[in-house]
């Protein structure tokens, strides 16, 4: 696989090369202490470095809005490119009052394709996961039950529906009624949902802080965002819908690419990733010497098919119970804010 890139002002550009053609290189990790064979992430990877030197501004502020009501767990409606857009919302019970006015940070969810807010909350129970730890949770509905990831999928891919103008309205109406952490917003999904989280990563991490995708790689030709992104991949090796190894013919890419993509962009080095967590069929690296700040982890399942690990539903000869997907992308999230940087 081939990868150009293209030098522009505070920009990084990365074309990908065609889809799928090549297979991931199979790195050795270093055996894990014989007295551990689960190793949680949270104590190996330390957190990410942010700048705190004199000088420096923040890329987005902390939202408290003034003399707000409560605000309720519910549906919410927007317009966005002439269409009414639906999301729900769940705030953590602290919320309910006005008493703690702590900002906190917020997660939006996207479903697969053909998924909806309601099965995504069965099938990983994010929603309760994320708002346990007094953090917001967001699950947006797709059109027709379908994201704008590029290439994927279904009929908003189709007529070309602007989800990422959707995300950011999503956040602007978040930080309108609830006290909302700016500089710690996250993005994760499932299939379609997890092409979405690669596609905000690229055009709209000056508002993301780091993603987390789960059975979805590149549905879209180049990446070009504004700064290193941490970045979180779990993929089944036996996913029969979206191939751990790409599907050319419909323009998804390989895991290898999202793994070439990112190191690139995040300035990673050529030392073998190190395992940070190994269970059962799961094995979990991270890349080594990217940029402060930014970190990339893939968690491979050797069992898995099309499934999110760990998951009520995810049993059976393709499911995964060796890995809780949803706890360990919250950790991940909750590594990384977004950076400072000069005024």
């Amino acid at each position: 696989m081939r990868l150009v890139s293209a030098a522009v002002p505070s920009l990084t550009v990365l074309a990908l090369a065609p889809f799928g053609c090549e297979r991931m290189k199979t790195v050795a990790p270093p055996p894990l202490p014989a007295t551990s064979a689960v190793v949680a992430a949270r104590d190996v990877l330390p957190v990410a470095a942010s700048s705190s030197a004199s000088g420096v501004a923040e890329v987005r502020v902390r939202h408290c809005p003034e003399g707000r009501p409560p605000p309720l767990s519910g549906e919410r409606h927007l317009t966005v490119g002439g269409r009414t857009r639906t999301f729900l919302v769940d705030y953590p019970p602290r919320e309910a009052s006005l008493e703690a006015e702590e900002p906190m940070p917020l997660v939006l969810a996207f479903h697969g394709w053909g998924g909806n807010p309601e099965q995504l909350e069965r099938t990983t129970r994010l929603a309760s996961k994320i708002t346990a730890r007094g953090w917001i949770a967001v699950r947006p509905l797709g059109v027709e039950k379908s994201f704008n990831a590029g290439s994927c999928c279904g009929w908003a891919s189709k007529v070309g529906v602007d989800d990422v103008e959707l995300a950011r309205k999503i956040v602007a109406a978040v930080e309108a009624e609830a006290c909302v952490d700016g500089r710690r917003v996250y993005t994760t999904g499932f299939s379609n949902g997890g092409f979405l989280a690669h596609r905000l990563a690229c055009e709209a991490s000056d508002l993301f802080a780091a993603i987390a995708s789960v059975s979805g790689t590149f549905g879209i030709p180049s990446c070009t965002p504004k700064r290193a992104v941490p970045v979180l991949q779990v993929h089944g090796l036996r996913d029969a819908v979206v191939h751990f190894d790409g599907t050319p013919k419909d323009g998804w890419s390989s895991v290898a690419t999202v793994l070439s993509t990112w190191r690139k962009i995040d300035g990673c080095g050529d030392e073998a990733p190190t395992t940070v967590y190994e269970h059962g069929n799961v094995t979990c690296t991270r890349e080594s010497g990217c940029a402060p700040g930014s970190e990339i982890v893939l968690c491979r399942d050797a069992k898995a098919g099309h499934t999110w690990p760990g998951g009520p539903t995810s049993k059976g000869a393709y499911g995964s119970q060796d890995l809780d997907a949803t706890s360990y992308v919250l950790d991940f999230f909750a590594r990384h804010e977004l950076p400072r940087v000069e005024p």
